[in-house]
């Protein structure tokens, strides 16, 4: 017999002492999941190829839309880009002086997903406290990631505080830029980036701007075979990516519902119970002497 295993193992510090495991493959019922030993192996094998798909349909999106941003930006007036974009970090930043002190923070983080439902994002929740907010349109290379760039270093230059939200495609180009100290953002939208602002109750200002009016149309249109073949491409790649999740997610449906069946949940919440009021009693300040 052949026992194959696989250790997920985060060492505590101080074992005993402060840190306290809980394991709790000790509470399911190990003559119930060898039963169904051969459906889970292959559950898990079909759970792993299917996120291997995902994922080299991801890939190769992220090549077709760099190849498709070629494109636009081999048309781009970009010294009136450049122009666009001083004019909105110097509007956004109006007034703002280098702080004294210490050096400033950006949190990076990510605001948006591929999932098994398609493209998801909470930028209105993320984005909520922000008075003006500045959304960024066009094509891929035409400027808004550049801009967001840009943003983020004069910001982080005077000595605010930012947090930058990242694209899940190409975790190197920005999606967003949040400035609190400025109550300002600006987001970089796409159609697989889109939000209701309307959502932002803090909202009282909302700038809309379309760098594709940057393009010169008769170099795009030498290339409109090209734009057109790639448009569709990459559409194919996030529709067989999503695709892919969603049928691993009902496959990790099944496995889950195998691994529920087994547990002993009624040593679980005896387990739970002790926990939270080992946690009580810690939270509890001492008494007075």
């Amino acid at each position: 017999m052949t026992i194959v295993t696989t250790l997920h193992v985060v060492d505590p510090s101080y074992p005993g002492a402060v840190d306290v495991i809980i394991n709790l493959g000790d509470y399911w019922d190990e003559d119930m999941l060898a039963g169904s030993k051969e459906r889970i192996v292959d559950l898990h094998k079909r759970i792993r190829h299917l996120f291997l798909m995902a994922f080299n349909s991801l890939k190769e999106a992220r090549v077709v839309r760099d190849e498709l941003a070629s494109y636009y930006a081999g048309a781009l007036d970009q010294v009136a880009v450049d122009r666009k974009i001083a004019d909105v970090y110097s509007d956004i930043l109006a007034g703002t002086r280098p702080a004294a002190g210490g050096k400033a923070r950006v949190r990076r983080l990510f605001a948006s997903a591929n999932t098994p439902n398609g493209p998801v994002n909470h930028l209105d929740s993320l984005l909520e406290g922000t008075k003006r907010l500045y959304l960024l349109k066009g094509e891929p290379g035409t400027g808004q990631e550049k801009a967001l760039e840009v943003l983020l270093s004069e910001a982080l230059r005077l000595g605010m505080d930012c947090e930058a939200y990242h694209c899940p495609l190409d975790p190197h180009k920005l999606e967003a830029v949040n400035i609190p100290a400025a109550s300002a953002a600006a987001v970089r939208l796409s159609e697989r980036l889109a939000f209701s602002p309307e959502g932002i109750a803090s909202l009282e200002e909302l700038i809309c701007i379309d760098f594709n009016r940057y393009v010169n149309e008769g170099i795009c249109q030498a290339v409109a075979g090209e734009i057109i073949e790639a448009n569709e491409r990459l559409k194919g790649c996030f529709l067989r990516a999503w695709r892919k999740l969603g049928e691993a997610k009902t496959l990790h449906d099944d496995l889950e519902k195998l691994y529920v069946a087994s547990m002993k949940f009624t040593e679980i919440d005896r387990i739970r119970e002790r926990t939270l009021n080992s946690l009580l009693v810690l939270g509890d300040p001492p008494s007075a002497g």
